[in-house]
């Protein structure tokens, strides 16, 4: 996976967690404005399961 493909996944550069390299560690799909649990907004959702629909469509790697 490149680094363009996990911001897009993710939505924005602030929902990846890096260290201290600079290397992404965590891919957030959502914060607390955006959580589709305590917003229940149905765009909400939609985001959420589109970022998984992204994830799911990717190839298998044997590393």
């Amino acid at each position: 996976m490149t680094e363009n493909f996990l911001v897009d996944v993710a939505g924005s550069e602030k929902l990846l967690g890096r260290n201290e390299a600079g290397e992404i560690m965590k891919v957030f799909f959502y914060d607390d404005a955006t959580n589709p649990v305590t917003n229940s907004k149905e765009q909400l959702w939609k985001s959420y399961f589109k970022k998984i629909q992204k994830l799911s469509k990717m190839e298998k790697s044997d590393n």
